[in-house]
């Protein structure tokens, strides 16, 4: 067996073996990871050798891309303004029903300092006034508990549909309120209970008379220690306790005054369910 052998041909081959582990060892396992990376590098290397034409171009598109951008933004802001004006409306309205007859609710709208985003370049913020002759002013600087309460619960009677939630919460939205606008906060309960589980906690009759379930929260001392307990109420139980927040005597005429609130309610409810 005869054999030519050529020591330069030896480490040419080795050299090149060393150049593809060293190129394996910074863009890949194996050689579809290396020309993928090549290819990627020979795209950026022919973009920087006529980088001067491709910056014009890409300046160009950019110009353009921002004024479509400033153009979407714009249509945004007209629309987000035009609803903003028919919720405001109705939320004025809503709130007159709940016995802020003089309240007004308003948008104001400035562009943000940051530019556009995934909303637009709308900066919003909410202004409210309670009192008939005082300027409408930020909102977080001038509502009480109470008005943010029944703001609240206008603005998802109002704006209920278009909110994904489950739950609302209403904490002593009763304060300050009574007669017709304590009935209207308690028929709004129910209108938003139609498509969601509404939680309120109340010392007005005529809440607790349209509620579905009614717990009595109560404290008691016994043995130095305060307890609290949790009551269902439900029949002769919740007619009582509706008694008590009328403040009516255990008379069999107030006791059916009670009954008569619970049950008007029962079918205010069935129609609303209804229809």
């Amino acid at each position: 067996f005869d054999a030519d052998f050529d020591p330069s041909q030896l480490d040419e081959i080795e050299a090149r073996i060393d150049k593809i582990n060293l190129l394996k060892s910074k863009y890949g396992k194996d050689y579809a990871a290396i020309t993928e990376k090549y290819n990627a590098l020979k795209t950026e290397y022919d973009l920087l050798l006529d980088g001067a034409a491709n910056l014009e171009k890409f300046s160009k598109r950019k110009s353009s891309m921002l004024a479509e951008l400033d153009d979407i933004c714009a249509r945004i802001s007209r629309e987000r303004k035009l609803t903003a004006d028919e919720v405001s409306e109705k939320l004025c309205l809503k709130l007159k029903e709940l016995g802020m007859k003089n309240a007004v609710f308003g948008v104001e709208f400035d562009k943000s300092e940051t530019g556009a985003g995934a909303n637009g370049y709308d900066k919003i913020s909410f202004t409210f006034s309670a009192n008939l002759g005082e300027a409408p002013k930020p909102l977080s600087k001038v509502i009480s508990g109470g008005e943010l309460s029944r703001l609240m619960l206008a603005i998802k009677t109002v704006t209920g549909s278009a909110i994904n939630s489950a739950t609302y919460v209403f904490d002593e939205i009763d304060a300050g309120i009574s007669g017709n606008a304590a009935q209207t906060v308690a028929e709004n309960f129910v209108r938003i209970a139609e498509n969601r589980q509404v939680i309120a906690i109340s010392h007005l009759p005529q809440i607790v008379a349209m509620g579905d379930t009614s717990l009595l929260i109560e404290k008691t001392e016994k043995n130095g220690r305060t307890a609290t307990n949790v009551i269902p109420l439900a029949g002769e139980r919740k007619t009582l306790e509706v008694l008590r927040l009328i403040g009516g005597t255990d008379s069999e005429f107030a006791k059916a005054h009670a009954a008569e609130m619970i049950s008007r309610a029962d079918e205010f409810k069935k129609k609303i369910y209804k229809d």
